[in-house]
């Protein structure tokens, strides 16, 4: 749960740093604390509270494939509606670019968990939970991006 704070901490001053907005920095720092509590529902029970031999959280919602892919796709959806109200101001073409990249990245999410046969060794999970957000978080930071010459209260 430290390291968790940590990493919240961290990003929501990085994001303070660049966009120099603190509610948007608040949002990035609670999107990643609750990471923490969406894992807890998917997890089986393992996710330690506060370090090793602490207590461990975790429903299983993987042991029901078709539940927790539900789940996954609604927040999904919910996320993306909470995208397009807040960038009302984009280009259309802006706001259609990120919609087709989220149901793609969904749909390859979907489809990848749903035809694995048996769980990532360790380095193959370590390196995608290393590479898979940066490049997934460089695509829609692409996406996003201000045109030049729009003004960040605008944009934002």
């Amino acid at each position: 749960m430290l390291p968790l704070l940590a990493w919240s901490a961290a990003l929501g001053l990085l994001c303070r740093a660049f966009r120099r907005q603190s509610r948007a920095a608040l949002l990035v720092a609670a999107a990643v604390a609750s990471h923490f509590v969406l894992d807890a529902l998917v997890h089986v029970r393992g996710l330690p509270l506060a370090g090793p031999g602490s207590f461990r959280l975790g429903l299983g919602l993987w042991r029901n494939l078709p539940l927790e892919l539900a789940i996954e796709a609604a927040m999904a959806v919910a996320a993306l509606a909470l995208y397009l109200r807040a960038t009302r101001d984009h280009s259309r073409g802006r706001r259609i670019g990120m919609v087709v990249y989220v149901v793609l990245l969904a749909f390859l999410m979907i489809s990848g968990q749903a035809a694995a046969t048996e769980p990532p060794r360790r380095a193959e999970l370590l390196s995608s939970w290393i590479a898979a957000p940066l490049l997934f978080s460089a695509i829609a930071f692409w996406l996003d991006r201000r045109p030049r010459g729009m003004s960040r209260a605008v944009a934002c």
